[in-house]
């Protein structure tokens, strides 16, 4: 069997992420936009278009851990998912190149890919029987090994407000909600 989080492991599951995941990054700040119009722009080859075997380069040089990229095929794959349709008539090397409006698709999913990373890595730390669910003896463990001690009523408090659909558990997507 698989739990809820375990249900949601694709790196962009966009039919299943919930409304909070998707809203997280729902924009690249001005300074993010300006940043990656430079790199498109560095990198491109003419007609506005940049070599899609660049696309690693391109994320790292946006700011991109490199370990934390898919490798180039992955990277490919994700953009093909983000980017619009292709035109009927374009030319035979189009699969080939990226515009700026794709690039700037595929650096917002790599940045919500990143930030769920991050969201699930909270998740699993304070997850400690692997079950999918975050429970209050869990949270009470966590704070404890961080040096806070919590009363039962705190962590009563902290699950009750976590606790979107009121089954005395914490799921991954209520996380997100509780910590955004």
């Amino acid at each position: 069997t698989t739990t809820p989080h375990q249900q949601t492991t694709d790196p962009l599951p966009c039919a299943v992420m919930s409304n909070s995941m998707r809203s997280i990054n729902s924009k690249l700040s001005a300074e993010q936009l300006a940043q990656v119009r430079a790199v498109h722009a560095e990198l491109q080859s003419g007609a506005g278009r940049m070599p899609k075997a660049r696309l690693s380069e391109a994320a790292s040089k946006c700011g991109f851990d490199e370990t934390f990229l898919p490798d180039p095929r992955g990277l490919e794959e994700l953009s093909a998912r983000v980017s619009k349709s292709v035109p009927e008539d374009a030319a035979d090397d189009y699969m080939l190149f990226i515009d700026l409006e794709d690039f700037i698709a595929l650096m917002l999913a790599l940045q919500v890919m990143h930030m769920r990373a991050i969201l699930e890595s909270g998740f699993k730390a304070i997850d400690t029987d692997g079950d999918g669910y975050i429970v209050g003896q869990e949270i009470a463990e966590s704070m404890k090994k961080e040096g806070i001690e919590l009363s039962s009523e705190q962590i009563a408090e902290v699950v009750a407000r976590s606790d979107i659909d009121g089954d005395g558990k914490i799921s991954f997507d209520e996380f997100v909600a509780a910590v955004l």
